[in-house]
C-alpha cells in the first residue's frame, strides 16, 4: 500500500486510523493475541493509572473483546479477558493472532486490519538472492531462490519469534525470511521506485509506532534508537551501520535546512565523545520518528524543540 507524501499530521492520522483503529468486525476476526513482554498487567482501564487486575506472563494468551481504545496519552489499548477477568492491555505488548492460529508481528497485523484476511498481501525481495526453503528454517530443504525486487505474494506469517512469510513466487509455495521482503506494497509500483522513496521510509517507520524502546534491540518488536533506524531500512534492502555514531558513515552529508522526509537525523548529548548518541528519521515540517528513552517508545519529536535543537549535528540523506 503506497501513500503520498503528507505533512506529519496526516501520516500520524492515517497510521494510527490504519493500524489501530480496528472496526468491529476486525476485532472479532482478531480474536486472541499472545503476550509480548517478559510481564503485562491487565489494567481495569485503558491507562497505567488504574488498578492491576492480573500480570501475564511471556506467551500467555488472551482473548481480545472489543474495538481497541485510544487513550488521551495516544495510546492503544485492547480490551481483553485473561483467564476469567476483564480488562485492557497496551496494543505494543502484544502479538496478535487470527481465527486460524495464525501469529502476526505488528507491521503484517496493521495490513491485516486495514485490509482484510481476503486481501492479497505482495511484497518485493530486498536481498541480493533470497532462498526459497520447504518449511521455516533455514536447515530446510531450498526449493529455490528469488532475486531482488522479486514480487511475491504472502500468503502467512510463521513463527513471530523468528521471523519467516509463506510466500508464492512464479507458482511455487515456499517459505522465505521475512527480514528480507518488503511487505504491503503496490505491484504496480516498481520496485526501484519505492525504494528511492522518502515517503516510504516513513511507511515503514510508522508501522513500528508505539513499539517499545529497549536498548540493545533490533526489531520488530522493540528497538533502540539505531535498532530502529538500520531495521527500517532493512526493510527496503539497504544496509546501516548498526551504532548511531556509525550511520554518521552511511549516505551523505545534509545540513539541517537541506533534509528531505526519510533522511537520517543525528544527534549528539552534551559532553559525549562519540560521533553520536541518538538518531531518527526525519519525515518533513520539523518532525522525526525515533525510538525514544522519553517514554520508551518508538514516537515523533519536534527537531526545533529547545532541547533537540541544540544537540542536533546533521542529517545523512540515504536515499
Amino acid at each position: 500500500m503506497q501513500y503520498s507524501k503528507k505533512t506529519f499530521r496526516t501520516v500520524v492520522a492515517a497510521t494510527m486510523l490504519s493500524a489501530m483503529m480496528i472496526t468491529g468486525a476486525s476485532a472479532a476476526r482478531l480474536g486472541t493475541a499472545v503476550v509480548d513482554g517478559d510481564t503485562l498487567k491487565l489494567r481495569e482501564s485503558a491507562t497505567t493509572d488504574s488498578a492491576s487486575l492480573a500480570i501475564a506472563e511471556k506467551g500467555d494468551k488472551v482473548l481480545i473483546t472489543g474495538d481497541p481504545v485510544l487513550n488521551m496519552l495516544g495510546e492503544t489499548w485492547y480490551p481483553v479477558q485473561y483467564g476469567t477477568k476483564d480488562g485492557y492491555m497496551r496494543s505494543d505488548y502484544l502479538l496478535v493472532a487470527l481465527d486460524n492460529g495464525m501469529v502476526l508481528d505488528r507491521g503484517v497485523a496493521a495490513t491485516v486490519d486495514a485490509l482484510g484476511t481476503d486481501a492479497t498481501i505482495y511484497g518485493y525481495v530486498t536481498a541480493s538472492s533470497l532462498n526459497l526453503r520447504s518449511s521455516a528454517s533455514t536447515e530446510a530443504e531450498k526449493v529455490g531462490s528469488a532475486p531482488t525486487g522479486a514480487l511475491v505474494e504472502i500468503i502467512d506469517f510463521v513463527d513471530a519469534g523468528e521471523g519467516w512469510y509463506q510466500i508464492v513466487y512464479e507458482g511455487v509455495t515456499a517459505y522465505v525470511s521475512a527480514e528480507y521482503i518488503m511487505y504491503d506494497v503496490d505491484p504496480s509500483v516498481p520496485y526501484t521506485e519505492i525504494v528511492t522513496s522518502g515517503s516510504r521510509v516513513l511507511d515503514v517507520a510508522n508501522q513500528y509506532l508505539g513499539c517499545r524502546y529497549s536498548y540493545g534491540s533490533s526489531g520488530p518488536n522493540a528497538f533502540d534508537c539505531s535498532g530502529f533506524t538500520s531495521y527500517v531500512y532493512r526493510q527496503l534492502g539497504i544496509s546501516l551501520n548498526r551504532s548511531a555514531s556509525g550511520q554518521t558513515q552511511n549516505g551523505t552529508y545534509v545540513s539541517r535546512s537541506e533534509l528531505q522526509p526519510g533522511d537520517l537525523v543525528l544527534f549528539r548529548h552534551h559532553g559525549s565523545s562519540k560521533a553520536a548518541t541518538h538518531v531518527g528519521i526525519y519525515a518533513g515540517g520539523g518532525q522525526f520518528i525515533h525510538a525514544s528513552t522519553n517514554d520508551y517508545s518508538v514516537r515523533y519529536d519536534n527537531l526545533d524543540s529547545a532541547y533537540y535543537s541544540s544537540i542536533f549535528i546533521g542529517g545523512r540523506r540515504i536515499l
